[in-house]
């Protein structure tokens, strides 16, 4: 039989504190981890799905658009962006229009919905990844089995 030990009032909340800091350090981890594989899940659906025509500028090394995206960690956050062709994400996204050398305007070039799909696609994928990996380090809880959907601020591609 286990013998109990009395913990007195001061050393109770330092223990406490111990093992919430404990957790909630393996917790952050288990996210983090979370973040970067839904970041990197996401510059793959983009390489997959940005559009590849030949009319698309190139970079010098002869890459296309959907070649240069990038994620990484910036402030706690993980940023996908296309790292050499930045300029062409809200035009492509969005849609524009065409412009002669004069000003006047003659058309229209319909956007191509590609960052919108990638991004909820990865927070779909970030959702079950958090789930998965918070349940995998502390067991399967019944409050997370209800947790589904995380809210996320709108990025700029709305």
């Amino acid at each position: 039989m286990a013998r109990r030990k009395r913990i007195k009032g001061v050393n109770l909340a330092s223990a406490i504190t111990a093992v919430i800091d404990a957790i909630g350090s393996d917790a952050d981890k288990a996210l983090r981890d979370s973040m970067d594989e839904a970041g990197k899940y996401c510059k793959d659906v983009l390489k997959d799905i940005s559009p590849r025509q030949p009319t698309l500028p190139r970079d010098y090394a002869g890459k296309h658009y959907a070649d240069d995206w990038k994620s990484e960690r910036i402030n706690g956050k993980v940023v996908v962006h296309n790292e050499k062709q930045y300029m062409l994400t809200h035009l492509l996204e969005d849609g524009h229009n065409l412009v002669n050398s004069k000003g006047e305007v003659y058309g229209w070039v319909e956007p191509r919905k590609h960052i919108k799909i990638a991004r909820d696609k990865a927070e779909e994928a970030l959702n079950k990844l958090c789930v998965e990996r918070l349940q995998k380090e502390f067991g399967s809880d019944a409050a997370l089995q209800g947790t589904t959907k995380v809210d996320f601020t709108k990025g700029n591609h709305e």
